[in-house]
C-alpha cells in the first residue's frame, strides 16, 4: 500500500540443502571387510572392487552392486559427487572466475573424471542400470528384501535409495563419504 516491497530473509542452513552432492556407503560392508572409509578416488575404487569380489553380504553369490545411481532421481546421477575430485563441479554447473562465467565440463579435468567413471563402469563397479533406471528402481536395489546388495550411491539423502523408517532400517547403515581427493589433488 505504501509503494514499497518488503521481504523477510529466509536463510536455509540445513546441511542436506547446503551440501547436496554426497556419496553414501554401506558401513556394515566396510566393517565386515575391515576397510577404512575411502579418502581418495583410488581408495574408493579399491573399496568398490572389494565389494564386488569379496561377498560382503555373505550369501555366497556375486550379487553385490558396488555403486549405482539414477539419471532421474534427486542428485542421484553417478557423476555428481565424484566429479568434484577432478574439478569444481557444483550442481548449478556455473561458477564465476575473475568476472567470467565458467562451466566444469569443458575442462581437461572433467575429461579425467569421465575416464575415472568409465573405469568404474568397465571394471563392473558401476551398475549399468545407473544410467537408465528411475528412482523407484534404485530404491528397490537399496531395499533388496533378502540381503543388502547396494554398496554406494551418490545422492542428497538416504531416502532416495532406501525407505526412511522402513522395515529393514537399512537407511541407518549408510554413512556419508567425505569429499574424495582426486589424482590431481582436487578435493
Amino acid at each position: 500500500p505504501d509503494g514499497n516491497i518488503y521481504a523477510m530473509p529466509a536463510p536455509n542452513e540445513g546441511f542436506h540443502a547446503m551440501f547436496m552432492q554426497k556419496m553414501w556407503i554401506y558401513k556394515p560392508w566396510l566393517d565386515k571387510l575391515s576397510l577404512p572409509m575411502p579418502t581418495t578416488t583410488e581408495e574408493f575404487y579399491n573399496v568398490l572392487m572389494a565389494f564386488k569380489t569379496q561377498d560382503p553380504n555373505g550369501n555366497g553369490k556375486a550379487d553385490e552392486i558396488p555403486f549405482s545411481g539414477s539419471p532421474t532421481g534427486y542428485v542421484t546421477q553417478v557423476h555428481n559427487f565424484l566429479m568434484n575430485a577432478f574439478t569444481y563441479a557444483p550442481l548449478s554447473w556455473l561458477t564465476a572466475n575473475n568476472g567470467q562465467v565458467e562451466v566444469p565440463y569443458n575442462k581437461p579435468e572433467w575429461k579425467e573424471g569421465l575416464k575415472y567413471l568409465h573405469r568404474l563402469y568397465a571394471d563392473g563397479l558401476m551398475d549399468p542400470q545407473a544410467l537408465t533406471q528411475d528412482g523407484n528402481q534404485l530404491k528397490q536395489l537399496g531395499e533388496n528384501p533378502d540381503v543388502p546388495i547396494l554398496g554406494a550411491v551418490s545422492t542428497l539423502h538416504m531416502g532416495e535409495f532406501t525407505q526412511f523408517f522402513g522395515e529393514s532400517g537399512r537407511w541407518k547403515d549408510y554413512v556419508a563419504v567425505p569429499p574424495l581427493k582426486g589424482p590431481g589433488g582436487v578435493q
